[in-house]
């Protein structure tokens, strides 16, 4: 008789950042989404967790998700106000500089353009990804996603806006989750 393998799922958590999340004046429905579809996808959702703008909290919980799960989906506060220190969060938890994408810059300036409106400074910051990542094209809005192999786990950071993420989801991260992962099974 056969020997049943019994193989173990991968485990996920969904770390969402943002004051506005914590106080409730946003309701998560990108956690509820990312929950529904990575269990769908054969991983066990292990954590969700929500943390506020600041580097330290980013820091900290990242931390927390890498030793735990295989992989870790970050979202929001990537925005270009001064308070999105998502990028800076991360960058400083595996302690690299961030480094400028020349080709998101130039997708930015087309987008502002097609709007017939120069592109402001600020918004630069929005084409910065740590140096250890690798960028996730946005085609459906400005802010730049990225990803980070941690050894055997994967790290995915994605824009909070419902419809970017959503999208995101499945133009970028999916073929890369089932490319690390190709042992997904429900």
């Amino acid at each position: 008789h056969h020997v049943r393998v019994l193989r173990m799922k991968p485990s996920a958590a969904i770390l969402s950042v943002g004051n506005e999340v914590l106080r409730g004046s946003v309701v998560n429905t990108n956690a509820a989404f990312l929950g529904r579809e990575l269990s769908n996808l054969g991983f066990e959702v292990a954590s969700h967790g929500v943390c506020a703008d600041s580097q330290e909290s980013i820091r900290y919980r990242l931390g927390e998700f890498l030793r735990r799960v295989d992989l870790v989906i970050v979202m929001g506060g990537l925005g270009p106000t001064p308070d999105d220190v998502t990028r800076e969060g991360i960058a400083a938890y595996f302690q690299v500089p961030l480094v400028f994408s020349a080709q998101q810059f130039s997708r930015l300036k087309k987008v502002y353009k097609k709007f017939g409106k120069k592109i402001p400074p600020l918004v630069k910051r929005e084409a910065y990804y740590p140096e250890n990542a690798k960028p996730l094209i946005n085609r459906f809005g400005i802010a730049l996603g990225f990803s980070v192999e941690v050894g055997a786990k994967l790290m995915v950071v994605l824009p909070g806006v419902p419809s970017e993420l959503e999208n995101m989801y499945f133009d970028v991260v999916l073929p890369a989750v089932k490319k690390k992962y190709p042992g997904l099974s429900k």
